[in-house]
């Protein structure tokens, strides 16, 4: 169950992270640059540049905590303060590059008067939807109401320090309209051929907050929400090696308990396969069954974990992974019946005439008296795991003496 819900769910969220960065349509390169809103130099080089082979410039208004002010919060009455997690912009819903999606995984959109806000920012004041807010760009204030937490491909991980609260194009075309305000743009775009595109930028020496590879760091920067699976896998293969231990452990007990029963069974001929055989049927019994429970369980299991890790991602729910469970399972068999069979190969210590003669005194006639083969060995005795066990061993030596004693005695013979 552990094993094969943890590796499914490494499986999905890396996936994921695939299908994320897919649907939000992640931009090759991505630049973040401040402008006074009427010359913008980037923007005129990526205009009908030959080594771009699409482009989008997102405009922005940086916020600091004082532009923003809770109106009425639900889960705090009364505050009104805010916080924000790192940079904060004010954008409007994107439509074409790095697009944002609600937490039912559906896409965005905002009539006028409503605002959309990153899980961080939401958590960090304790905002959820139906809460209002009130933004203040410039000299211009208007009040919102959360219409809803988005999933964020680009800017939503914990490790990006930027993020973005998002309006409707009304309401920030009113922000807009305003003179002397400083934008902060987003300069999204896809190579037509990134080498001679990367010359020319670099030539271009452009004054930049930011500039990165997006889909190369945006993935590294979702490795948190694979270290949940990844961690989960670790802590199954710990437990399937504790539970070999106790299996190794069961299965000598298991032999020592049997031991009188495997050597009478060596003794009418059948051999160490055969013996082996019946060990194997059982355990295999038992590991199909608890694979079968696992592979049942696996599924509520890994949903249930995977709800965890993908609250910043958009995931394919039309891909179930039934194969992976599958084989999961049918590994775990396998590597039981092999760990059994190696821990059988006790068997081969096992003698049929040693266990049925009950080897400790043997006793031969020689000439006239009889002589006594001693070959009483204390760890022998003590192969017997069972108390009643070495009673009778004890007992069956003691009773061979004095006969042997008294057969000495009528024939006037003398002990050697």
């Amino acid at each position: 169950m552990f094993l094969s819900s943890s590796v499914v769910n490494l499986i999905a969220v890396n996936g994921a992270i695939d299908h994320f960065m897919q649907i939000s349509k992640t931009p090759d390169f991505l630049s973040i640059a401040l402008t006074d809103g009427k010359t913008d130099k980037i923007a005129d080089f990526l205009r009908d540049n030959e080594t771009v082979a699409e482009y989008e410039v997102i405009n922005t208004f940086n916020l600091i905590n004082e532009d923003v002010t809770i109106i009425s919060c639900q889960d705090m009455p009364g505050h009104t303060k805010y916080e924000r997690t790192n940079t904060l912009c004010l954008e409007t819903v994107p439509e074409n590059f790095i697009k944002v999606f609600r937490t039912d995984d559906s896409p965005l959109s905002l009539a006028s008067g409503e605002i959309a806000f990153p899980k961080a920012e939401a958590e960090q004041n304790h905002l959820q939807v139906g809460d209002q807010v009130a933004i203040r760009v410039g000299d211009t204030e208007q009040e919102f109401t959360i219409a809803a937490i988005v999933k964020d491909a680009i800017f939503g991980s914990t490790m990006m320090g930027f993020k973005r609260l998002l309006i409707s194009e009304e309401d920030f075309a009113v922000f807009a309209a305003q003179e002397g305000l400083v934008h902060t743009r987003l300069y999204n775009l896809d190579y037509a051929d990134k080498e001679s595109f990367q010359k020319q930028w670099q030539s271009e020496n452009f004054m930049v907050i930011s500039s990165l590879e997006a889909k190369s760091t945006i993935r590294m920067c979702y490795i948190m929400d694979m270290l949940v699976a990844a961690i989960l896998i670790v802590v199954s293969i710990c437990l399937i090696l504790l539970a070999f231990l106790v299996l190794r452990f069961t299965i000598v007990f298991t032999l020592q308990e049997d031991y009188k029963e495997i050597g009478i069974m060596k003794a009418i001929g059948i051999k160490d396969m055969g013996i082996k055989g019946l060990y194997l049927i059982k355990y295999l019994a038992i590991s199909v069954a608890g694979a079968m429970i696992g592979f049942g369980l696996g599924f509520p299991f890994g949903n249930i974990i995977l709800e965890q890790a993908i609250v910043n991602i958009v995931v394919d729910r039309t891909e179930q992974n039934l194969p992976v469970h599958f084989a999961c399972a049918a590994a775990v068999v396998l590597i039981v019946l092999l760990f059994c069979y190696l821990s059988t190969n006790k068997l081969k210590q096992v003698s049929g005439r040693k266990r049925i003669s009950g080897q400790g005194c043997v006793f031969r006639r020689t000439g006239p008296g009889i002589s006594e083969d001693r070959k009483s060995k204390i760890d022998d005795i003590g192969c017997f795991p069972a108390g009643n066990g070495r009673f009778c061993r004890l007992c069956f030596c003691q009773e061979e003496q004095q006969y042997t004693d008294s057969v000495l005695k009528r024939q006037g013979g003398q002990r050697r």
